[in-house]
Formats: structure tokens, C-alpha cells, sequence
């Protein structure tokens, strides 16, 4: 488990010496899930949560200063926690949070990017660079921060939102619009020949994560007495998606103690349609004109992987002159692919 970190002070090298290779990443670093896919084949991925252990004690019992992703959440008793894009942030950047928060959580994008690189499989004596898909917002607002946080692994070039890049790792055309669901917001984004500016994206607060909690509430509001997780909502979630009206999606969950079968269609359907009407509305303002029945929009993130979304997300599109939704081949690699892609095209 431990994490090693790079030696600085590395002697310089010699004007005989051959130019070092340069191994290419493109890394996405997502409110859930960090991927990085590498020029020499590596891809990887894991969760973009970080714990350091929160005593001496708890670090003799761990062996390292650092857990990632699944280790991270296994030892939570142990360690402090961050997630360092949660709602689709860095928080402590502008008015979201604290500068103690903001230098906590760039700590915690420095180790997610570390932890990338190692598993990219880097040669020695290779050097590495790449590209950096984060949030839209994070982009905005952080991208000489995250710059510098990825300055300790790898030479950053440059910072992109990730919904655009996932856009042109799915091979969209061109002014085709990305719908990206992470779990902290959704992007709504136009696929432009260049990463895009302010007024070629919408986002939406609130994505998965908020669709997640919207169905707790519905929940609990019909069974008082259920005992729910969110690893459990979320399944619910993932499985029935966008159901239609006479659709059933009978299932077992605990009630006061016991398992009682419980039809949850109505809860989940509803708390999955609910972000419909506010990506219908990104898609106008990006394209004021309409849209026909050529125009693209492409389901990127996770989120976007809903069951009957593309059919609702398309139904929606007639108010507006029809068009066609797909979705992205990939959603788990689709952003840091695009990240690649692009380590060539500059």
C-alpha cells in the first residue's frame, strides 16, 4: 500500500546523453473516478478519493502515508478524507469553501495524479506529460493550481474540461453537444474545434450524486421505516433508470427489520428524469436556433449511462426540432482517451 513519491535532486543530464523518452498520459480526474490512459498501452482507473492516515498509530497500522480509491474508503475509520472535485470543484477556490480546504484538497489532486502516473507504467528514465480532464468548472477556475499539483508527477500541458474531451474520443461531429452526468454536476457542453470557452458550455449543479439523494428522499418519504444505504440507492439507480410509466421494478429492501417487497418504479424513474428539463434547457441556449433532426448530442459520464435516458433525453429534443442522442462507447476511459488524443494534436 505504500505510496512512493518522486526523489527530487536528480543529477542533470550530460550533453552526450540521449533525449530522454517522453511517455504520454491523458489523465481524467472525475468527482468518482480517475482514469489514465498512456502512449504505451496502460489504462488504468481507480476512485478519486484520498485518506492520510489520522494518527501515528493509524499510520504504523497502514504502512503508508497515503490511500487511493477503494483502499481509501475500506480503512475511512482511519484516515481524513477528500475528494477533491466534489460537486465538480477544487474546493476553497472563489466562494466554495476555505483556503485551508482549497490547499487540503489540491494535496489530494496531487496524490490522485501521482498515483496515475505510477500505474501508467513508466519506463525508467522516462519522462512523462500530458493532459489533465477535470471538471468544467475546476478548468475555470483552478487550472494553474492543478497545473502545479501535477507538476510534482509529470509535466501538465494543459487543463480541458473532460466532457469536451470525452466528446471527441467518441468521434462526435462537430458542433455536436456533450452531455456529461458526473457525480458532482452536469456538463453540458458544444463539441468546438478548440476546448471550449464560457459560452460554448452550461453547468448544471448537482449530477449523479444529487440524483442519488433526490431518490433517498423519495424513499423515505414512502417507506418511513426503510433502512437504506447509498452504495444500495445508488444500485437502484444504476439498474432502473428511466423507466417508463408502465414500467414495474419490483424489489426487496429493508424495512423496520425485515425485507418486504416494494415496487420503487415511480421513486426512480422520477428522481432519474428529474435533471431532463434542465439539460433540454442548457441545449437551447447553446443552440438558440433549434435543432433537427441531424443534430447530436452524445451521453458522456457515467451518469449518462442511465437506462432509457437516451430515449427521455430525445423525446425532450422534439420541443426543440428533434435530433439523435448517443452515447459514449466508454464512459469509464472516454474522457482520459480524449486527454490523449489531444497530447498529439498541440
Amino acid at each position: 500500500m505504500n505510496e512512493e513519491r518522486p526523489k527530487s535532486g536528480s543529477p542533470s543530464a550530460r550533453p552526450s546523453d540521449p533525449p530522454a523518452a517522453t511517455l504520454r498520459v491523458g489523465i481524467a480526474l472525475g468527482t468518482w473516478r480517475t482514469a489514465v490512459v498512456a502512449s504505451n498501452g496502460a489504462r488504468e482507473h481507480f476512485g478519486s478519493l484520498v485518506g492520510w492516515p489520522r494518527s501515528a498509530g493509524a499510520r504504523k497500522l497502514l504502512g503508508t502515508d497515503v490511500l487511493i480509491g477503494a483502499e481509501a474508503f475500506r480503512f475511512r475509520l482511519a484516515v481524513d478524507l477528500a475528494r477533491p472535485f466534489e460537486g465538480g470543484v477544487v474546493p476553497g477556490t472563489e466562494a466554495f469553501g476555505s483556503a485551508a480546504e482549497r490547499e487540503v484538497h489540491l494535496r489530494a489532486v496531487a496524490d490522485l495524479i501521482r498515483r496515475a502516473v505510477r500505474l501508467a507504467r513508466v519506463a525508467p528514465g522516462e519522462r512523462v506529460a500530458g493532459v489533465l480532464g477535470v471538471p468544467a468548472q475546476a478548468a475555470r477556475l483552478s487550472r494553474d493550481l492543478l497545473i502545479q499539483a501535477g507538476s510534482e508527477s509529470m509535466t501538465v500541458t494543459e487543463v480541458v474540461p473532460e466532457a469536451w474531451l470525452a466528446g471527441r474520443a467518441a468521434g462526435a461531429p462537430a458542433g455536436a453537444i456533450v452531455v456529461d452526468i458526473g457525480a458532482g454536476a452536469t456538463v453540458v457542453c458544444k463539441l468546438t474545434p478548440e476546448p471550449p470557452g464560457e459560452g460554448d458550455l452550461v453547468v448544471i449543479p448537482g449530477g449523479g450524486d444529487a440524483i442519488d439523494l433526490d431518490l433517498l428522499k423519495r424513499l423515505r418519504e414512502k417507506l418511513p421505516n426503510g433502512e437504506f444505504t447509498v452504495s444500495g440507492i445508488r444500485d437502484l439507480k444504476e439498474r432502473y433508470g428511466c423507466l417508463i410509466d408502465t414500467d414495474s421494478a419490483l424489489v426487496g429492501l429493508p424495512v423496520a427489520g425485515r425485507t418486504a417487497p416494494v415496487d420503487v418504479a415511480e421513486s426512480v424513474s422520477a428522481a432519474s428524469r428529474a435533471p431532463l428539463a434542465g439539460i433540454v434547457a442548457a441545449v437551447k441556449t447553446l443552440w438558440p436556433g433549434g435543432t433537427t433532426a441531424e443534430s447530436t448530442i452524445v451521453l458522456a459520464g457515467c451518469g449518462g449511462q442511465l437506462k432509457g435516458l437516451d430515449l427521455m433525453l430525445a423525446e425532450g429534443l422534439k420541443a426543440l426540432g428533434g435530433g439523435r442522442v448517443l452515447r459514449v462507447a466508454d464512459p469509464v476511459f472516454a474522457g482520459a482517451e480524449g486527454a490523449l488524443a489531444r497530447t498529439t494534436a498541440k
